[in-house]
């Protein structure tokens, strides 16, 4: 959520239905469809296969039904994003455009913001989520590109909480409160 003049602007975050790209359940999601693409030949080989079905005790496909029978299968599929990241790390070509997917999407996310929210100048952003947590390449790699790529005046900062990002964005303007907000 971003502060614009006179009020709040909301990207994305509809839940995983809506749009919830760039999240650790649309990476785990990502990354098991391109497992199951390789495991019937319509993909690219992937170490995600292998990994996948370990972490499942199953094959990809029957780990795909398994989710699919689950009333509410989110937290689940999002756990699969910490198998998808570590052979995004290990140099897997598959899992590598998953999460290039997931940046391109959270970057055009920011932008999106920035530009509704007519941000200019000294501005940047708080990020949080499970996958920044568990994955701080992940995190650097997107604060990088928020930085390069979007003109962000610092680096993002990563937070836990609802309550710690209202703090953070108040410690990025320690020497004054943005005008949008000091008019409140």
């Amino acid at each position: 959520m971003t502060v614009s003049t006179r009020s709040c602007l909301s990207v994305g975050g509809c839940e995983y239905l809506g749009s919830d790209e760039g999240s650790a359940f649309a990476i785990g999601l990502d990354g098991l469809r391109a497992a199951v693409r390789d495991a019937d030949g319509r993909g690219v080989p992937t170490a995600l296969q292998k990994a996948l079905a370990e972490y499942a005790g199953a094959t990809v496909q029957e780990l795909a039904r398994r989710l699919a029978a689950e009333p509410f299968p989110k937290a689940p599929v999002a756990a699969l994003s910490a198998i998808v990241c570590r052979c995004w790390l290990s140099g897997d070509e598959a899992a590598s455009e998953v999460v290039r997917t997931a940046l391109d999407h959270l970057v055009d996310g920011v932008r999106a913001a920035r530009d509704r929210a007519k941000l200019t100048g000294d501005w940047s952003a708080a990020l949080t989520g499970g996958v920044f947590r568990g994955f701080p390449e992940f995190a650097e790699a997107l604060r990088t590109r928020i930085v390069a790529e979007l003109g962000a005046h610092r680096l993002p900062t990563i937070v836990d909480d609802p309550v710690g990002i209202v703090l953070a964005a108040l410690r990025c303007h320690q020497d004054r409160l943005p005008e949008s907000l000091a008019e409140r």
